[in-house]
């Protein structure tokens, strides 16, 4: 084989032992990219005839060397990163040294998608400089190319935008761009700015209400349409639901539902719905694949009109004759689409769009969630605790919002640690409690209990005689206890829900921000450093502030 179709075949075969490989689509597409540069002449005609595992193991004899490479020379690649960091990660605006966000562009490889992809597999092309337009100001010195022989497609000065350079995606015709780092001046006045828009929706919901109330008694579909997708926006806080492209995911929102994602409890679904009166289940994929599955209760009047909608889309399939497309369903919604959503919302509120209810639904919940459990949470209460209160409540709007994610696959063994852990701190306990009873003329002298070494042998705990220091031991080891529990209850009720998504988009910071120093726990137990870096606006909320 030639370097480049070697390159490929390695794409593929580094993942030969992942998730991927076991998806036919991802195959399938991987197989078709290659061949492409395989050419019509190859000896290479059937998948199933080639072998990628001699690749993988090279590739992985290649993986140790470099980490032990890096380990050995760790200063030195620490310097060179720093120098084109120096060189690369920063731009001056208006004056100011900002941070640049991403200034790599990905490198080739296999398109990997979340969830059902259709497009998983196909082949990432490697990005030319000719391929990538700068965005500079008048004047300023134009970046060396860092490839010799190249130059960049184009400099442009446009004042009026925030990015830096822009290329185009060869899998789905996207156009991506390098941004100033999410500490920059704009990007945190974009969020200020995107949170303080969602808090004025509470001045406006009361009317939004009456009005899609009013309009589900309508005999008019237009006007019904419209009361029922605002309901679904707000209620739920679904997507809005835009128009997709044949060759892209099936992904669905509000606006695009169809008559094969919506039940009632007299249809036949898995599992079937037997609760009474109003429950409907929606079955759907959402935004980047990922499956929306969720029975929820619906007011009557809407209930009966989703019914009603649904029973006049099913007419519509049944005059349908490709199998294909009765599968799919027919549309739910035929007068409305997201712009007279979009249009009708800024009618109420300027700049509101569905979207804004997200970021409203997401806060308003998270606020409502903390101050339910404020009786529970006092400054005295253990940081564990607090930690769990907070994340509990986080997984609340995790789950409004569908942000699921496959449990990982170190979980269960995390978990094990987390046990074994536990289960010493428990041994530790008990043989303290044990050794201050002696200590105190109590209990007789036991023989010691035994505790596992870093090296895994047992030897004996050994304990101070001073019933002051054994005391404060005792205390601490408590505390590790209550921590503990709370991590691993965290870890269970969160394995399959992505706690970061709702805190990077979607929650206003300041909500945590307040909610942490009236209960005195640090930010730094419920924010990552990079989500203090992200929110420097909301460091100095004061502690009674109110969404």
């Amino acid at each position: 084989m030639t370097p480049e179709q070697e390159e490929v075949a390695t794409f593929y075969a580094v993942l030969i032992e992942s998730d991927h490989a076991e998806k036919k689509v991802f195959r399938d597409n991987f197989f078709k990219a290659w061949k492409k540069i395989l050419g019509p002449g190859h000896v290479i005609k059937d998948f199933d005839k080639c072998d990628f595992r001699p690749i993988w193991k090279y590739s992985q004899e290649k993986k140790e060397e470099a980490k032990i490479y890096r380990k050995e020379n760790r200063e030195k690649l620490k310097k060179e990163k720093e120098e084109l960091m120096e060189i690369y990660g920063y731009a001056l605006v208006d004056g100011y040294r900002e941070k640049i966000g991403n200034f790599r562009v990905e490198p080739p490889g296999l398109f990997r998608g979340r969830g059902q992809h259709p497009k998983t597999g196909r082949l990432k092309e490697r990005v030319m400089p000719e391929q990538i337009t700068l965005n500079i100001g008048k004047g300023a010195k134009i970046p060396k190319c860092p490839i010799e022989g190249h130059n960049w497609k184009g400099v442009i000065h446009n004042p009026n935008v925030t990015w830096l350079a822009f290329w185009k995606d060869n899998i789905n015709g996207d156009f991506k761009y390098v941004w100033l780092d999410k500490s920059s001046k704009f990007k945190g006045q974009s969020d200020f700015l995107k949170y303080e828009k969602s808090r004025k929706l509470k001045d406006y919901i009361d009317k939004i209400r009456a009005f899609y109330n009013r309009g589900i008694k309508s005999n008019k579909t237009e006007d019904y349409e419209l009361a029922v997708a605002i309901y679904l926006i707000d209620r739920l806080a679904l997507r809005v639901g835009n128009e997709k492209g044949e060759d892209t995911a099936d992904t669905v929102g509000c606006c695009s539902l169809r008559t094969a994602h919506i039940m009632f409890k007299c249809d036949e679904s898995d599992p079937p719905i037997t609760l009474e009166d109003t429950k409907i289940r929606l079955k759907f994929l959402g935004k980047d694949s990922i499956q929306y599955d969720n029975i929820v209760n619906v007011e009557a009047p809407f209930y009966k009109k989703l019914m009603l909608m649904k029973k006049q889309a099913l007419k519509t399939v049944d005059r349908m004759r490709d199998k294909k497309e009765r599968e799919k369903g027919a549309n739910m919604f035929t007068k409305v689409d997201p712009s007279v959503v979009n249009t009708t919302l800024s009618s109420f509120m300027d700049g509101l769009t569905a979207k804004v209810f997200r970021t409203y639904n997401a806060s308003i919940t998270l606020q409502r969630e903390l101050e339910k459990v404020d009786d529970e949470v006092s400054k005295e209460t253990p940081i564990g605790d607090k930690v769990f209160v907070y994340n509990r409540s986080n997984r609340i709007v995790a789950e409004l919002c569908n942000h699921q994610r496959a449990i990982p696959k170190s979980h269960s063994t995390q978990v094990g640690k987390m046990k074994e852990k536990m289960s010493d701190l428990l041994d530790k306990r008990e043989a303290l409690e044990e050794h201050i009873q002696v200590l105190k003329g109590k209990k007789k002298k036991k023989a010691k209990k035994e505790k596992k070494n870093k090296k895994g042998e047992k030897e004996p705990r050994k304990f101070s005689q001073n019933i002051d220091v054994c005391q404060r031991q005792l205390e601490s080891c408590l505390k590790s206890i209550t921590n503990l529990e709370a991590r691993l209850k965290t870890k269970d009720e969160t394995k399959a829900v992505s706690l970061g998504t709702s805190k990077i988009n979607y929650m206003d910071p300041r909500i945590t921000v307040a909610w942490c120093k009236r209960k005195e726990l640090p930010l730094e137990k419920v924010f990552n450093a990079s989500l203090v870096t992200k929110f420097p606006w909301a460091m100095d909320t004061k502690t009674d502030w109110k969404y």
